[in-house]
């Protein structure tokens, strides 16, 4: 499975971007939960 995020501000302009390739979950549920991980990390950083 594959994911990705990106943050804007608020004119619209994109602050950062990520895409992520999700191997080893077979559950599409615990793989959007990694997702939503993945994606808080990358809000911290």
């Amino acid at each position: 499975m594959g994911s990705g995020s990106h943050f804007r501000d608020d004119e619209g302009q994109i602050l950062a971007s990520a895409t992520w390739l999700i191997v080893g979950f077979n559950d599409p549920l615990t793989a959007e939960a990694y997702a939503l991980y993945l994606t808080t990390l990358l809000a911290i950083d």
